[in-house]
Formats: C-alpha cells, sequence, structure tokens
C-alpha cells in the first residue's frame, strides 16, 4: 500500500487513506499504534478484523485484508478496508443536510437494519456512536470500529476476547 494521508486516530491506532497495490484501489489502513500494543489490545485488534470479515452488508465498512507489518521497530498489526469517500460522522451528515424527520428515519432504519445483521452473525459492536457511523457521499451509512465489539457465538468468544468483569476496554 502507499499511504497517501491520515484520515484519523485513537486510542489503539491510526487510519490512513492508502492505495492498494493489488487490487489497485482506494483503502483505509487501520495500523495498531507500537505503544498501544499489550496482548489484550492484540487480541482486541485481532477480533476487530475477525468480526469485520464477518460481516458482509452495505452499511458496515468491509474488511479486505489483515496482517503485520514490521516497521523496524516491531511488528504492528494493521488491517486494509473499504474506503468511504468524503464520509462525514452521522451526526455532522445530518446537521449539514438538515434532515428532516422522514429523512432521519430512513438512514437510522438503514443503520438498524446493519445492525441487525451483525446481531443475526453473533457479533454485537458495544461501541455504536454517532462517530462509528460514517454516512458516504451516497447518503448511505457505514458502521465502523468494531475494536470492542463481543461475540455472542460461543466458538469465537472462546478464543477471542472475554471481557473481565471490572475491565474498562
Amino acid at each position: 500500500c502507499t499511504i497517501k494521508r491520515v484520515i484519523g486516530s485513537g486510542g489503539m491506532g491510526t487510519v490512513y487513506e492508502a492505495i492498494q497495490d493489488n487490487p489497485k484501489r482506494r483503502v483505509a489502513l487501520k495500523m495498531m499504534k507500537q505503544g498501544a500494543i499489550s496482548p489484550q489490545s492484540l487480541r482486541r485488534f485481532e477480533l476487530e478484523s475477525q468480526v469485520l470479515a464477518r460481516l458482509q452488508h452495505p452499511n458496515i465498512a468491509q474488511v479486505y485484508e489483515a496482517g503485520t507489518h514490521d516497521d523496524g521497530e516491531g511488528s504492528a498489526p494493521y488491517f486494509i478496508m473499504e474506503h468511504i469517500v468524503n464520509a462525514l460522522e452521522l451526526t455532522d451528515y445530518v446537521e449539514s443536510k438538515k434532515l428532516g424527520t422522514r429523512e432521519r428515519l430512513a438512514l437510522f432504519s438503514k443503520i438498524c437494519e446493519a445492525v441487525q445483521h451483525g446481531h443475526l452473525k453473533g457479533i454485537v459492536h458495544r461501541d455504536l456512536k454517532p462517530a462509528n457511523i460514517l454516512i458516504d457521499s451516497s447518503g448511505n451509512p457505514k458502521i465502523i470500529d468494531f475494536g470492542v465489539a463481543r461475540s455472542t457465538d460461543s466458538d469465537v468468544a472462546v478464543t477471542t476476547l472475554q471481557t473481565d468483569v471490572g475491565q474498562l476496554v
């Protein structure tokens, strides 16, 4: 991938706009920060890529690839996912377009369908907020950031993230 610019940054990682070489396309590249790497954060990052790979819905950002990259300071996990062109956070989109009640409910309905798709696949997002719902240039929502998602699928839950009582994530 060729990195173009930083799209955003959070506690666990940085998201870049990049050009994937094969196939050639614009993507979002999420890399875990070196300072944030711990056994627990690695499991959360791995779970996020596995969760997103299981979800195939037009209103959930798609994962194309996951792996690790050694930048000379150690191995850092990453995943490459769908880039949402000209994305706006949900609240910013609703305000900028001055959406009325019907338009807001239509948008909300699409978001609910995507959340339901996740639930049917055994995935609970656990951090659904306006910043994690991007609206593309066509007005379609895309749910992102499944970093603290929980799998209700017993096979996956046993081998991935188990939140301990009292643990803040």
